[in-house]
Parts: structure tokens; C-alpha cells; sequence
């Protein structure tokens, strides 16, 4: 797969990321997931709102994907496939989601499990 934003070739690891620009490329399920689990529900509970800004490529299916907010913040988001973070955005996903969930983690708990290479 191809960096939607610098063209380069993304690094797999946990995630798929970006070494040039430093973004990441998270499928939805893993997304939806982690976002489900800080809630203590079976599924997440997540409002995508629009966003207006230049569409990026699918880093799966190389068609134009929705600028929409996660957390009032950003990013590009395929329905089919996947969720791009460029550089900074997931770390303003994780600051936003601060508030507790009912078990007492805060989804900085859960991505920080999950994103460990972005410390």
C-alpha cells in the first residue's frame, strides 16, 4: 500500500504507517474496536461528522475518501477500508477522547495498547 498523502510506500507493523510523513493508515474494524472497548460496549458508539477539505486516495482501494471529524478533529476516512491519520491527528484523537468510560480507561489507555510505535 501507498501513503494517501506522499505517495511512499507504507511500513506494516501494527499499524501501517508512514516513515516520510509520519501518518497512519488504521482499518475501521481495528478503529471502531478500540473506540467500542474504552466505552465497555460491544460496539462503538462514534459520531462521523463532514469535514470540507481536499479528498486523499484510499491507501486499499485508491478511491477518494470523506474528510470527516473523530473527535472534532479531522481525518480521512474510506467506509470500505479505513481510517488515515496524518502526522499529529491520532495524537488529537487520543487528547480529545480523555473522559472515562464506564471501566475507567480513557481511550488514551486503549490506543496507547494498540499505537505504541507513536510515543
Amino acid at each position: 500500500m501507498q501513503c494517501p498523502r506522499c505517495r511512499e510506500a507504507l511500513i506494516v507493523t501494527d499499524v501501517q504507517h508512514c516513515a516520510r510523513c509520519r501518518g497512519a493508515w488504521i482499518a475501521n474494524a481495528v478503529v471502531e474496536g478500540r473506540i467500542a472497548e474504552t466505552q465497555g460496549r460491544k460496539r462503538a458508539h462514534v459520531t462521523w461528522e463532514r469535514e470540507t477539505r481536499d479528498s486523499l486516495p484510499c491507501a486499499s482501494c485508491g478511491h477518494a475518501m470523506e474528510t470527516m471529524l473523530l473527535f472534532q478533529v479531522p481525518v480521512d476516512r474510506c467506509g470500505d477500508h479505513g481510517v488515515w491519520f496524518d502526522a499529529g491527528e491520532l495524537d488529537r484523537v487520543v487528547a480529545a477522547s480523555q473522559e472515562r468510560s464506564a471501566h475507567g480507561r480513557t481511550m488514551l489507555d486503549a490506543v496507547v495498547d494498540l499505537f505504541w510505535l507513536w510515543g
